[in-house]
């Protein structure tokens, strides 16, 4: 995989150093490259889905077999997921619930495995990205269940009326909380990184990367072409030369 590392955050605001980021242009005649490089569909033009899904999914999208597929057919979180898109506004049809649920598990899925080995460096780099912000947005949740979860109540009772007031409370210790906390930090911290600069510029390094491998697989093709198209040449030279000699040889033999 390509070099993911990004300077140090002083390296970029401290004005004293001369540290200038390394940049990846795109010249004006390969904007249209790069464009269609980044339109491509995470699902179908990368390689690396399960098959089974990647199966499923042609199914779907092709049309066939749409009959057969219900919600009873999904596992049970996708047919909550399904359910909840079929419940949304404006509402989704049960079927364009299945594809939807279907197309973004498939998806998951892709990122997850980081494309296959046909996939191009800017789409591994992307799934990078991505596989990344979904693994830090899981870890996210999990702390903020984990502070739901400490949450408790008492009640304070006034001595002199007799009545109760519910008093939050926490089950969790000082340490842990403030454990939780920093890390919550650094993975809000992860992710806007993630979101903004470093992912920019590990998609930009990605992107050159993809160009210049194009170029070389169209150059490699180019001369592939030319050598054997001068291979002909030379064996016609060859064989025109040999034919030559022969019949020199045969006149020479009539004089």
């Amino acid at each position: 995989m390509s070099d993911n590392s990004t300077p140090p955050a002083d390296f970029i605001s401290d004005g004293a150093s001369d540290y200038t980021p390394k940049t990846y242009d795109i010249a004006p005649d390969e904007q249209e490259r790069a464009e269609r490089i980044r339109n491509y569909d995470p699902v179908f033009d990368v390689p690396g889905v399960v098959s089974a899904d990647k199966m499923t999914m042609s199914r779907l999208f092709g049309g066939k077999g749409l009959k057969d597929l219900t919600l009873d057919s999904l596992g049970p979180d996708l047919q909550e997921q399904a359910r909840a898109r079929m419940a949304s506004s404006p509402p989704i049809d049960e079927q364009g619930a299945i594809r939807a649920v279907l197309y973004q598990h498939a998806h998951l899925q892709n990122v997850l495995a980081g494309g296959g080995e046909g996939a191009n460096a800017y789409q591994r780099e992307e799934m990078a990205i991505d596989r990344q912000i979904y693994e830090a947005e899981t870890e996210l949740r999990d702390i903020e269940m984990e502070f739901l979860k400490a949450v408790g109540w008492e009640n304070d009772v006034d001595e002199r009326t007799g009545a109760s007031t519910p008093r939050e409370v926490s089950n969790m210790s000082n340490e842990r909380r403030r454990q939780l906390s920093n890390r919550r930090d650094e993975l809000r911290h992860r992710v806007g990184l993630l979101d903004g600069f470093e992912g920019q510029r590990r998609r930009a390094k990605a992107m050159r990367e993809t160009l210049d491998a194009e170029d070389r697989r169209e150059r490699e093709a180019k001369v592939e072409q030319a050598a054997n198209a001068r291979a002909e040449e030379i064996v016609f030279a060859e064989e025109v030369e040999e034919r030559a000699k022969a019949r020199a040889a045969f006149r020479r033999t009539e004089r």
